[in-house]
């Protein structure tokens, strides 16, 4: 996290040294806490297209006997039939709030954000994959999450280690990228 903060902080990160060209879709994804919205907007010859409003995805895991694979996710993992329940509400660990509040695990808190997307990375990459075939994600496109306030301070450095474990970003200092308030990312 400490290497994430450093380089985070540099000015080398900031929004003006985008090679903004390169962007051809921004990929906003509003990570609640029961569901997950995203959006997909996508621009040529200078104009921009919203191509797909947003899809909605519970953010529930359903995992192996062990905990070490997901065995599903989103809205099947709610009405899993096996014995281990979903594991959900994850993102409570992030939030400033008392760790009595906050829900038990049976894997920790940063292996379920990490898992969870993974798999909604996955669904994007292939619907994204489905609309451009000479899309490469890890160029042409930026990812825009949402923090909340009650967001510990750090949580957007542990966020970014997960998007990067995940396989969402190619290195972990990768402007593409941000993270803002859910105000903030109104505009984009």
């Amino acid at each position: 996290i400490q290497l994430a903060k450093n380089i985070t902080n540099s000015s080398e990160n900031s929004w003006s040294s985008y090679d903004i060209d390169n962007i051809r879709i921004v990929v906003g994804l509003d990570n609640l806490l029961w569901i997950c919205l995203w959006s997909c907007l996508f621009t040529t010859n200078n104009l921009s297209y919203m191509d797909h409003f947003y899809f909605k995805t519970c953010t529930a895991l359903e995992y192996d006997d062990e905990y070490n694979k997901v065995i599903t996710w989103d809205f099947p993992a709610k009405r899993n039939k096996n014995n281990n329940k979903p594991v959900e509400l994850f993102k409570l660990h992030l939030s400033d709030i008392p760790d009595e509040l906050k829900p038990k695990l049976p894997v920790g808190y940063e292996k379920a954000i990490t898992d969870y997307l993974r798999e909604i990375g996955q669904a994007i990459k292939d619907d994204l994959s489905r609309h451009w075939d000479s899309l490469n994600f890890y160029k042409d496109v930026l990812l825009v999450l949402t923090c909340t306030a009650d967001y510990l301070e750090n949580a957007s450095l542990i966020m970014r280690e997960c998007v990067y474990n995940a396989g969402l970003i190619v290195n972990i200092c990768s402007s593409k990228l941000q993270f803002g308030t859910e105000g903030e990312n109104i505009h984009y």
